[in-house]
């Protein structure tokens, strides 16, 4: 089986899926045309609420087809910033409304979680320190 997930732009949490080891938790992904998509317990894969990220990534890119607006995710850095992006988010009240900021994929998939040891290792949300989302909030 194979599973892609995402990491909230709001919060920058990795989004697990149902057969992971951690609980899922309502998540809401948004076109900038207004459309929100509330996900309530994610499966692992690029579904959310009956809606396909990679096509919807395609149809506000005008993109013909999914396997492009895959490739078109997948590549250099530098290109990505020319796409429109669909926001996935844990909390719409603070949130508001779209803005075009990139989404970035979970590296454990929503699945492939390593539990803590007892001996002090960094949870996994430190990993993602890096991103700064303080200016993706309104006023």
């Amino acid at each position: 089986m194979t599973f892609i997930s995402f990491v909230t732009n709001d919060t920058c949490e990795s989004i697990p899926n149902k057969f992971s080891n951690k609980p899922t938790f309502t998540i809401y992904m948004l076109d900038n045309k207004g459309n929100v998509w509330q996900e309530n317990n994610y499966e692992g894969n690029g579904i959310f609420s009956g809606k396909d990220f990679f096509e919807l990534l395609a149809e506000i890119n005008g993109i013909k087809y999914r396997d492009e607006a895959v490739r078109a995710y997948l590549m250099d850095i530098d290109e990505k910033d020319s796409l429109i992006y669909p926001n996935i988010v844990r909390d719409i009240k603070k949130w508001r409304k779209w803005k075009n900021v990139p989404i970035y994929e979970c590296e454990q998939k929503g699945y492939f979680y390593t539990i803590p040891e007892e001996d002090g290792d960094e949870s996994y949300n430190e990993y993602y320190d890096d991103y700064d989302i303080d200016d993706t909030f309104d006023d």
